[in-house]
């Protein structure tokens, strides 16, 4: 929170590559991308494992960092499924 109010009192341009060590990649975003009509401009809530060494034993070009979280695709038509019946 420290961060977001120096961030905000800045008359500095925000430059994201200052935080690239606080991004985390979501693994497999194909079920994501399958449901974008349901899920775009909305903020959500998934849960998942944290995988600290995402990138050790593999390639992804669409990681942001080190670190990713590993999200089922139970969780995921989880939260397809709460937001269709909100509507």
């Amino acid at each position: 929170m420290r961060e977001l109010k120096r961030l905000y009192a800045s008359d500095q341009p925000f430059d994201p590559r200052d935080y690239d060590r606080w991004c985390l990649s979501l693994s497999d975003l194909s079920l994501l991308w399958e449901h974008r009509d349901i899920l775009s401009d909305r903020d959500v809530t998934i849960t998942g494992v944290l995988d600290l060494h995402y990138g050790d034993d593999r390639l992804d070009p669409q990681a942001c960092g080190p670190a990713a979280i590993i999200v089922g695709n139970d969780e995921i038509q989880r939260v397809v499924k709460t937001l269709e019946e909100r509507e």
